[in-house]
């Protein structure tokens, strides 16, 4: 069940939850710094196989599922970004 009356200036607030979005942050700059195309393989692949069973479509498929939701992540924050600056 949601709380209408929490607003993001409540959660900001909130300790616990800003500790866990800062060291989403830190985790993401720090991917950001070392990210390569064979890395991304390299993950996939070994995510692919410890879920299943390994191929060239299921890693594609993973990787194209990564790419979605890192477009939606960077989508969002670019937005409250921009939000923030209007």
């Amino acid at each position: 069940m949601t709380n209408p009356a929490i607003t993001a200036a409540d959660l900001e607030q909130n300790g616990i939850i800003f500790a866990v979005a800062e060291t989403c942050v830190q985790a993401l700059q720090e991917a950001a710094a070392t990210a390569t195309a064979e890395r991304f393989i390299h993950l996939a692949s070994h995510q692919v196989a410890d879920a299943g069973e390994l191929t060239a479509e299921r890693v594609a498929q993973h990787l194209q599922e990564t790419l979605k939701a890192l477009k939606a992540t960077t989508l969002e924050l670019y937005l409250a970004n921009c939000a923030g600056h209007a």
